[in-house]
């Protein structure tokens, strides 16, 4: 392994679903042990779309996630270089990008910061934010990123035939418009206002930048440790 082949290694799409494993699998335990009752948003729509055709729908979704994950990791494992210690290097990369959005939690967080950390993190304890921020990194990043910017991106290069660059910007906006958005829908939305949806529109942007550049395995820990860098810094701010 050299170091040389680590941009394109960790972008490949089979090692990042290899190397999201853990997280996904984590966030899954967590959540049994903690019996959290309010889920992720994403993770939460993602089966309701699954669920439609009943229980035996969401039971695919689930058996859905198994079956790439281990076919990923049996793909890695064939392959004649290895992959896997670049995974804590993926997981460096991403904590230099969560760290890069903290001075943009603190320039909001006077006004911004208290009730996103309550709304998004309804239990107490560092072990269920943790897990909770697992599940946003896992399941926002699949079906933003992953999902909608990535085949956005495909459909306006690949069909529509336009340049790199306009495909790139317009896939980043969508996505990120979107991802701000979803926030604000649902039972569980937030009460529409103006400076949260510029907050989490900005973060969407520079998550689907660091997605289509960087690849979905550093975008969803990216994800996942800047979650958890917000609940420290609330909880500093807290006395917590």
């Amino acid at each position: 392994m050299r170091p040389a082949d680590y941009p394109r290694e960790s972008r490949d799409l089979t090692v990042s679903f290899f190397f999201v494993g853990p997280l996904l699998a984590f966030y899954e335990l967590g959540s049994l042990s903690l019996d959290i009752q309010v889920r992720n948003g994403a993770d939460v729509l993602l089966r309701s779309l699954f669920g439609v055709v009943g229980q035996t729908g969401v039971t695919v979704f689930n058996v859905t996630l198994l079956a790439l994950s281990v076919a990923a990791g049996i793909k890695v494992f064939r392959r004649d270089r290895p992959v896997f210690p670049w995974l804590p290097v993926v997981w460096a990369e991403s904590v230099l990008y969560a760290i890069f959005f903290a001075p943009t939690v603190l320039l909001f967080e006077s006004r911004i910061l208290p009730y996103l950390t309550a709304a998004s993190f309804p239990g107490e304890g560092w072990f269920a934010h943790a897990v909770l921020s697992a599940g946003a990194g896992v399941y926002e990043e699949l079906l933003f990123r992953l999902l909608l910017a990535g085949s956005c991106y495909w459909f306006l290069l690949r069909v529509i035939r336009f340049k790199k660059w306009v495909a790139v910007g317009i896939s980043i906006v969508l996505s990120a418009v979107a991802f701000s958005a979803f926030h604000h829908v649902g039972a569980y939305g937030e009460p529409f206002e103006m400076h949260a949806f510029l907050f989490r529109l900005i973060a969407g942007i520079l998550l689907s930048g660091i997605f289509l550049a960087r690849g979905l395995a550093v975008a969803v820990y990216t994800h996942a440790f800047y979650d958890m860098l917000v609940f420290l810094q609330y909880s500093r701010g807290n006395g917590g």
